[in-house]
């Protein structure tokens, strides 16, 4: 059986999906358009969050399983705020023009800053974000 609490291995797994991930937003952000690089970067981080929640996860399956199953529930919670988030930017990006550009622009804008925070774990007040997200 593996060891899941052995940090040479977690150790050794995480240097080797770091530098996968690495690898990709280097060579995607060398194919991408600049306005595309910031969309790019978000999924890089949100690449390495779930790196990083994978990895305690697997610690504490075996070193703490009640954390492990509140800590799962966040990360779900967690997953599912982002994952709106980034329809919600596509929505945005991808309509057809409705109403003045420079608003539009404005609310793209807005939407992205809050995607980043919750990528960068801020603890933003996130009902007053949803708030905002369906007045977009």
């Amino acid at each position: 059986m593996q060891q899941h609490n052995d940090d040479n291995k977690l150790a050794s797994d995480f240097d080797e999906q770091l530098q996968h991930m690495m690898d990709k937003l280097t060579a995607d952000m060398q194919t991408v358009s600049s306005e595309q690089r910031p969309f790019v970067i978000i999924t890089a981080k949100k690449t390495l969050m779930n790196v990083l929640v994978e990895k305690m996860l697997e610690y504490f399956t075996f070193a703490d399983p009640p954390a492990e199953s509140v800590i799962s529930e966040i990360t779900k919670q967690y997953q599912i705020m982002v994952e709106q988030s980034e329809k919600a930017a596509e929505n945005l990006g991808g309509s057809g023009g409705s109403g003045p550009q420079s608003n539009k622009d404005r609310e793209i804008a807005q939407l992205k800053s809050q995607i980043k925070m919750l990528q960068q774990g801020s603890s933003a007040d996130v009902p007053e974000m949803r708030k905002q997200m369906r007045e977009l």
